[in-house]
């Protein structure tokens, strides 16, 4: 069949195959980067509160030990600073 095709007929079958080949990759290619971006929007919307409440709860103790560890080490009692005995309400950030 393809043996009675002039040259240029059987260039312009090949472009146009490759053109197809190359559209299809493309149109998968979409597809895939939507559905990522939506498994990424979700992760930031259902995992990023709680991940950043967290951090928040780790600096706290991490501060309440350095808070701890100045009182036991702090020889002279008049230089020791007693801490506040409130915490800031990190739920109403998130409101």
């Amino acid at each position: 069949m393809m043996n009675n095709w002039t040259v240029s007929k059987r260039i312009t079958a090949g472009f146009a195959i490759l053109s197809l080949i190359t559209i299809s990759v493309g149109f998968v290619g979409y597809i895939g980067l939507r559905m990522i971006r939506a498994r990424a929007e979700e992760l930031v919307r259902d995992n990023m509160p709680s991940a950043l409440i967290l951090g928040q709860v780790k600096d706290n103790l991490s501060r309440g030990y350095a808070n701890i560890e100045t009182l036991i080490r702090t020889p002279d009692e008049s230089k020791k600073k007693r801490p506040p005995l409130t915490t800031p309400d990190f739920a109403a950030s998130f409101e």
